[in-house]
Protein backbone atom coordinates (compact mmCIF):
# COMPACT_ATOMS: atom_id res chain seq x y z
CA UNK A 1 0.00 0.00 0.00
CA UNK A 2 1.55 3.41 -0.92
CA UNK A 3 1.69 5.89 1.92
CA UNK A 4 -0.24 9.02 0.29
CA UNK A 5 0.59 12.51 1.92
CA UNK A 6 -1.57 15.21 1.41
CA UNK A 7 -0.19 18.76 -0.33
CA UNK A 8 -0.41 20.50 3.03
CA UNK A 9 1.50 18.20 4.32
CA UNK A 10 4.34 18.65 1.93
CA UNK A 11 3.90 22.18 1.88
CA UNK A 12 4.70 22.51 5.10
CA UNK A 13 7.76 20.51 5.23
CA UNK A 14 8.74 22.20 2.54
CA UNK A 15 8.26 25.47 4.15
CA UNK A 16 10.17 24.11 7.86
CA UNK A 17 13.08 23.13 5.59
CA UNK A 18 13.68 25.91 3.85
CA UNK A 19 12.62 28.29 7.38
CA UNK A 20 15.44 26.32 9.04
CA UNK A 21 17.74 26.86 6.39
CA UNK A 22 17.17 30.65 6.16
CA UNK A 23 17.72 31.30 10.23
CA UNK A 24 20.92 29.31 9.95
CA UNK A 25 22.26 31.04 7.00
CA UNK A 26 21.13 34.37 8.64
CA UNK A 27 21.96 33.90 12.11
CA UNK A 28 25.27 31.42 12.73
CA UNK A 29 25.69 29.99 15.86
CA UNK A 30 23.51 29.76 18.95
CA UNK A 31 20.52 32.47 17.31
CA UNK A 32 20.09 30.52 14.03
CA UNK A 33 19.56 27.25 16.15
CA UNK A 34 17.38 28.83 18.56
CA UNK A 35 15.34 30.66 15.44
CA UNK A 36 15.22 27.70 13.73
CA UNK A 37 13.59 25.73 16.78
CA UNK A 38 11.20 28.16 17.22
CA UNK A 39 10.13 28.67 13.53
CA UNK A 40 9.52 25.14 12.98
CA UNK A 41 7.57 24.94 16.47
CA UNK A 42 5.69 27.66 15.35
CA UNK A 43 4.96 26.41 12.46
CA UNK A 44 3.66 23.26 13.55
CA UNK A 45 1.27 25.31 16.02
CA UNK A 46 0.09 27.04 12.96
CA UNK A 47 -0.67 24.01 11.58
CA UNK A 48 -2.27 22.23 13.85
CA UNK A 49 -4.30 25.42 14.71
CA UNK A 50 -5.61 26.10 11.33
CA UNK A 51 -6.87 22.43 11.34
CA UNK A 52 -8.31 22.34 14.88
CA UNK A 53 -8.39 25.36 15.83
CA UNK A 54 -6.28 25.15 18.82
CA UNK A 55 -3.59 25.72 20.46
CA UNK A 56 -1.60 22.69 21.97
CA UNK A 57 0.11 22.96 25.24
CA UNK A 58 2.55 20.44 23.78
CA UNK A 59 4.01 23.00 21.02
CA UNK A 60 3.35 26.21 23.24
CA UNK A 61 5.31 24.83 26.37
CA UNK A 62 8.61 24.68 24.40
CA UNK A 63 7.66 27.72 22.53
CA UNK A 64 8.02 29.39 26.06
CA UNK A 65 11.48 27.22 26.75
CA UNK A 66 12.87 28.71 24.05
CA UNK A 67 12.25 31.83 24.47
CA UNK A 68 13.59 31.66 27.02
CA UNK A 69 16.62 30.62 26.30
CA UNK A 70 16.92 33.20 23.74
CA UNK A 71 16.08 36.06 26.12
CA UNK A 72 18.74 34.36 28.87
CA UNK A 73 21.41 34.33 25.77
CA UNK A 74 20.78 38.06 25.51
CA UNK A 75 20.21 39.16 29.00
CA UNK A 76 16.64 40.37 28.10
CA UNK A 77 14.74 38.02 30.95
CA UNK A 78 13.21 41.14 33.03
CA UNK A 79 12.37 42.77 29.89
CA UNK A 80 10.73 39.59 28.17
CA UNK A 81 9.13 38.56 31.83
CA UNK A 82 7.40 42.05 32.04
CA UNK A 83 6.15 41.73 28.69
CA UNK A 84 4.38 38.16 28.67
CA UNK A 85 3.21 38.99 32.19
CA UNK A 86 1.63 42.87 30.90
CA UNK A 87 0.07 40.96 27.46
CA UNK A 88 -1.08 38.16 29.46
CA UNK A 89 -2.94 40.45 31.76
CA UNK A 90 -4.16 42.66 28.57
CA UNK A 91 -5.25 39.60 26.58
CA UNK A 92 -6.93 38.28 29.26
CA UNK A 93 -9.54 41.24 30.20
CA UNK A 94 -9.74 41.71 26.69
CA UNK A 95 -11.15 37.87 25.75
CA UNK A 96 -13.35 38.54 29.06
CA UNK A 97 -14.78 41.48 28.13
CA UNK A 98 -15.47 40.36 24.39
CA UNK A 99 -16.49 37.32 25.57
CA UNK A 100 -19.37 39.18 27.69
CA UNK A 101 -20.15 41.39 24.89
CA UNK A 102 -20.54 38.89 22.24
CA UNK A 103 -22.20 35.95 24.63
CA UNK A 104 -19.64 33.47 22.66
CA UNK A 105 -15.72 32.53 22.99
CA UNK A 106 -13.79 34.72 21.28
CA UNK A 107 -10.34 34.79 21.82
CA UNK A 108 -8.67 31.52 23.21
CA UNK A 109 -6.44 30.73 26.41
CA UNK A 110 -3.92 29.18 23.81
CA UNK A 111 -3.39 32.40 21.65
CA UNK A 112 -2.66 33.89 25.55
CA UNK A 113 -0.39 31.34 26.18
CA UNK A 114 1.16 31.83 22.85
CA UNK A 115 1.73 35.42 23.09
CA UNK A 116 3.19 35.23 26.80
CA UNK A 117 5.58 32.72 25.18
CA UNK A 118 6.72 34.62 22.49
CA UNK A 119 6.56 38.10 24.46
CA UNK A 120 9.27 36.52 26.63
CA UNK A 121 12.32 36.98 23.40
CA UNK A 122 10.14 39.67 22.09
CA UNK A 123 9.72 41.79 25.00
CA UNK A 124 9.58 45.62 23.94
CA UNK A 125 8.10 44.50 20.54
CA UNK A 126 5.06 42.45 22.01
CA UNK A 127 2.77 45.26 21.03
CA UNK A 128 4.22 45.18 16.89
CA UNK A 129 3.68 41.48 16.99
CA UNK A 130 0.31 41.48 18.16
CA UNK A 131 -0.86 44.77 15.97
CA UNK A 132 1.21 42.83 13.17
CA UNK A 133 -0.85 39.75 13.59
CA UNK A 134 -4.15 41.43 14.27
CA UNK A 135 -3.79 43.30 10.88
CA UNK A 136 -2.81 40.39 8.94
CA UNK A 137 -6.16 38.11 10.57
CA UNK A 138 -8.45 41.39 9.91
CA UNK A 139 -7.07 41.37 6.11
CA UNK A 140 -7.49 37.69 5.72
CA UNK A 141 -11.41 37.88 6.89
CA UNK A 142 -12.52 40.64 5.16
CA UNK A 143 -10.95 38.98 2.07
CA UNK A 144 -12.61 35.44 3.25
CA UNK A 145 -15.59 37.20 3.71
CA UNK A 146 -15.78 35.03 7.01
CA UNK A 147 -17.49 37.66 9.67
CA UNK A 148 -19.00 35.67 11.70
CA UNK A 149 -16.80 32.36 10.90
CA UNK A 150 -13.91 31.36 13.45
CA UNK A 151 -10.11 32.18 11.83
CA UNK A 152 -7.44 30.94 13.70
CA UNK A 153 -5.36 33.44 15.40
CA UNK A 154 -1.86 31.35 16.69
CA UNK A 155 -0.72 31.52 12.31
CA UNK A 156 -0.96 35.25 12.49
CA UNK A 157 1.03 35.39 16.27
CA UNK A 158 3.66 32.88 14.71
CA UNK A 159 4.66 34.43 11.70
CA UNK A 160 4.66 38.46 12.76
CA UNK A 161 6.70 37.23 15.64
CA UNK A 162 8.79 34.91 13.78
CA UNK A 163 9.28 37.94 11.35
CA UNK A 164 10.11 40.42 13.88
CA UNK A 165 12.92 37.99 15.46
CA UNK A 166 14.56 37.46 12.05
CA UNK A 167 14.81 41.04 10.95
CA UNK A 168 15.62 42.32 14.39
CA UNK A 169 17.23 39.57 16.53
Amino acid sequence: QALQVDAATLGAEALGAALTLLCLWTHPGWEGALLSGLGLLLLTTSVVDARIFRLLDVFTAPIALLALVWAWRRDQMIEGAAAAAIAGAVLYGLKTALERRRRKPMLGLGDIKLVMALALCLGERTPLMLTAAALAGLALALLLRKRDQPLPFGPFLASSAWVLLMISG
